[in-house]
């Protein structure tokens, strides 16, 4: 048999690998794994060997090359030292070992237009507030590729950037107003004049030069991340979850890991 190791968070009931473990075990039956967290001090050295920055880590041996099925895996694995490393693409990442913690702090990442987005919001507010934790949110670009189709995506997007920056504290009032029908393309401006947000001065900036630095800052994190769509959380800067419904008990269990 061929051992592949796998560096893992045993402690954290959410950090999932058997998708990956399935689909090697069907191209390689006869490989086992060997689960070791990332904490011990085996893996240590590991992570250190093998300049490992997230978790998980597949770590397969140098004789996986001489099985068949290689070829459709070796795009997806880096050679490193004498072994190869399952790719991010691949393994998937729940983990950033070298991304500083901070305690208390969730980033959500989103598209306006996910249908799930209006309940997973109202609900992981009301948790950040009860738990006093700081809750940052980020709006995913509208691809290049599609932006001819999601024009109004696009300048919702900017509009709301532009409350983040101008009216923060008015932000969550309009993303949850709008967001109860976010088809309507004029709907906007009602909720800004009852809201009391100066539609002038956020078309100023939405029309302006200032909206481009606003779009860097907002895209900064979600190029360090990788996140290309879905609802994502990023729970004390380092550990990243997708999600599809908001369960405060796994977001405590999360918390305390």
């Amino acid at each position: 048999p061929v051992t592949v190791t796998l560096l893992t968070d045993r402690n954290c009931s959410f950090c999932i690998t058997y998708p990956t473990n399935n689909y090697l075990k069907k191209l390689f039956p006869s490989i086992i794994f060997k689960v070791i967290d990332y904490k011990s001090h085996n893996a240590v050295k590991l992570i250190k060997k093998y300049n490992i920055t997230t978790l998980p880590a597949f770590i397969l041996p140098a004789k996986i090359e001489a099985l068949v099925n290689f070829s459709r895996v070796s795009s997806s694995l880096d050679k490193r030292s004498n072994s190869f490393i399952l790719k991010d693409s691949l393994a998937g990442v729940f983990l950033f070992l070298k991304r500083k913690k901070i305690n208390n702090r969730i980033d959500i990442f989103f598209n306006l237009y996910n249908r799930n987005l209006l309940n997973i919001l109202t609900n992981l507010r009301k948790f950040s507030q009860t738990k006093k934790i700081k809750l940052k949110i980020h709006l995913l670009p509208v691809s290049k590729k599609y932006l001819s189709i999601y024009i109004p995506e696009k300048e919702e997007t900017e509009r709301i950037l532009a409350i983040k920056e101008l009216y923060p504290d008015k932000l969550w009032s309009y993303i949850k107003r709008r967001l109860e029908n976010i088809q309507s393309t004029s709907l906007w401006l009602d909720i800004m004049e009852e809201l009391g947000i100066d539609y002038k001065k956020i078309e100023v900036v939405v029309r302006g030069e200032k909206i481009k630095k606003i779009i860097i800052a907002n895209n900064k994190l979600i190029k360090e991340l990788g996140i290309k769509g879905g609802i994502v959380l990023l729970v004390d800067n380092y550990k990243i979850f997708r999600i599809f419904k908001v369960n405060y008990r796994d977001l405590e269990k999360i918390l305390i890991n």
